[in-house]
């Protein structure tokens, strides 16, 4: 299906509205995630994503963020895109007339608190942003609706904030522009419903990231490949996760076929249990937790930033 520059907004709305992102499943929002990635599998070109994008990913982008009820990402992306003006006025205009907020709650996890209420986000009127941290430090605001919840140690994760989201905040559908690591940790969560994927026809090498940066995730998560796009030479890819196979689900000579235990679907493409059984708990919870470090796509260029 093309995605080129004529009427790209029109198509990537048709494919956002494909997706399905306006119904909450097992107590947290739909969750989409937006990366993009060079041929050989870097997020950034000279420190930057800005290099790898296309009109149509900015349209996709746009239409992603215009149909969700909240944005995640990381106080890193939020502090070097310098986000602001993340919608179009009749994409608010539209929001408003279907009787929504005209802007999506942005939200965003620093442990430490280290928010940059320095960026122009902060200081557009209305908008609302909700932080969470594990520390008493203050977030101001210059302009903009911010609340800040706190967590115990060790507590602000993508699962529990999405969960917030969905109680406390009434979210149904959200939308996380990265970075990597919080990408990472979103999955690790099992909180990850589609990934669209832009891979740019570029070989960019260097030291740059990958979407996903961390320790490994074990075992990986499997995707499903639902649907390709194209415009001009990039690639447009929409995934969803397979069920994950947990330390239960082994196969020995002992005792034949593997065996799926509570938490993976015997049933093919399904999306995975989000209660998984205790000895994946178990795995998840023992592993070395990465942070919400980001890597997203700005609001008016487009770029994408590794840090």
């Amino acid at each position: 299906m093309p995605l080129g520059p004529a009427g790209a907004s029109r198509v990537a709305g048709a494919v956002v509205d494909g997706l399905g992102l306006d119904g909450a499943a097992s107590g947290r929002p739909s969750v989409a995630a937006a990366m993009v990635a060079s041929a050989d599998g870097r997020a950034a070109v000279a420190g930057r994503s800005v290099g790898l994008g296309h009109p149509a990913d900015r349209a996709l982008l746009r239409a992603l963020r215009a149909a969700v009820d909240a944005i995640l990402v990381g106080p890193g992306t939020l502090r070097a895109e310098r986000y602001a003006n993340l919608l179009d006025p009749d994409q608010r205009a539209a929001r408003v007339e279907a009787g929504r907020p005209a802007h999506p709650l942005v939200a965003t996890i620093s442990r430490s608190g280290r928010v940059p209420v320095d960026i122009p986000l902060f200081a557009e009127p209305g908008v609302p942003i909700q932080v969470y941290t594990e520390t008493a430090a203050e977030v101001g605001s210059r302009g903009a609706d911010v609340a800040v919840h706190r967590f115990a140690p060790g507590g602000a994760r993508p699962g529990a904030a999405l969960r917030h989201l969905h109680e406390s905040r009434g979210v149904r559908s959200v939308l996380c522009e990265g970075g990597p690591t919080l990408l990472r940790a979103l999955v690790d969560d099992a909180c990850l419903d589609h990934l669209l994927l832009t891979l740019a026809p570029l070989l960019a090498a260097g030291a740059a990231p990958a979407p996903l940066e961390g320790e490994p995730l074990d075992p990986p998560a499997r995707l499903e490949l639902r649907a390709v796009h194209r415009a001009d030479e990039h690639l447009f890819m929409h995934y969803v996760p397979l069920p994950w196979r947990c330390a239960c689900a082994t196969t020995s000579s002992t005792r034949g076929p593997a065996a799926r235990c509570s938490w993976a679907s015997s049933t093919p493409g399904r999306t995975r249990s989000r209660t998984p059984c205790a000895s994946a708990r178990w795995r998840r919870s023992s592993r070395t937790r990465g942070g919400s470090s980001p890597r997203a796509r700005t609001s008016s260029t487009s770029a994408r930033s590794p840090a």
